[in-house]
């Protein structure tokens, strides 16, 4: 910042914080002038955001969302990192705001050193929209289980029917937790191919990934491997996680039958 940007960012700066009426037109007209000195007025902005009132906080945030773009993205990741805790949360509701960056550098973002994790996490859940499933999967391998969670309830937001190839491609990975997320997303979605997908599960040796199935299958509608469940459920230990089937019909073979209508068993 130029000497000059620099007096002239902090004396507008004190003139809103000064004001009575942020909402008024002198103050509206600050806070546009501000926006005028750029990148520049970004540093005095944040500087001030510590000991602001309500009124004068809303106003600077104005002027941050303003200023966000690819090119000062930089200055608000190290906000997150160095600021304090109004600082950093006049910086997320600024980047909830905006959508002036893209926003893989979100993403990008997680593997700072000392930065507010939860703080971008909560920006990529506001700007969810934005992102597309294969982008988020990739992120979430990489990150700890917190931030793979958090990562993984904004997969399970968005995906829809054109992600399930992806999330069935995924789901004999190595991570049993992400095998896990993944499972779970895709118990939204009751079609044969998910039914398949995750009946082939059932034999996997990893406990934590056989239950998670059984749960998921319990959720869905539709014809199941009933012999191929059970033994799953045996092996896993659990006889809670048993499905509830009557087996033993007469005159009704093993095999393919539907899931049984759980609101039903509940008024028996």
């Amino acid at each position: 910042m130029s000497f000059f940007t620099n007096i002239r960012a902090d004396r507008l700066v004190t003139e809103i914080r000064s004001s009575n009426d942020p909402t008024g037109a002198a103050t509206q007209k600050a806070v546009a002038r501000l926006k005028d000195v750029g990148p520049g007025a970004i540093e005095a902005v944040l500087a001030a955001l510590p000991d602001a009132d309500k009124g004068s906080t809303m106003a600077f945030v104005e002027v941050l969302t303003g200023l966000v773009s690819q090119k000062t993205f930089p200055q608000f990741m190290r906000g997150l990192v160095e600021g304090s805790p109004r600082v950093i949360s006049g910086i997320s509701w600024a980047l909830t705001s905006s959508r002036n960056y893209p926003p893989h550098m979100l993403l990008e973002a997680l593997t700072t050193p000392g930065i507010s994790k939860p703080t971008v996490l909560e920006v990529i859940a506001a700007q969810k929209t934005r992102f597309g499933v294969r982008e988020l999967l990739a992120a979430a391998y990489t990150q700890e289980p917190n931030e793979k969670a958090a990562l993984f309830r904004v997969i399970g937001e968005i995906a829809d029917k054109e992600s399930i190839p992806e999330l069935i491609g995924r789901v004999q990975g190595k991570d049993p937790i992400a095998r896990v997320h993944i499972i779970n997303t895709l118990a939204r979605f009751n079609t044969p191919e998910v039914q398949t997908a995750l009946q082939g599960l059932l034999k996997d040796p990893n406990k934590l990934i056989r239950g998670a199935t059984l749960s998921a299958l319990q959720r869905m509608n539709g014809p199941i491997d009933i012999e191929r469940v059970v033994r799953a459920a045996a092996r896993s230990g659990d006889r809670r996680s048993q499905p509830r089937h009557r087996c033993g019909h007469q005159g009704q073979p093993p095999g393919n039958h539907p899931l049984p209508d759980r609101g039903a068993e509940g008024r028996e």
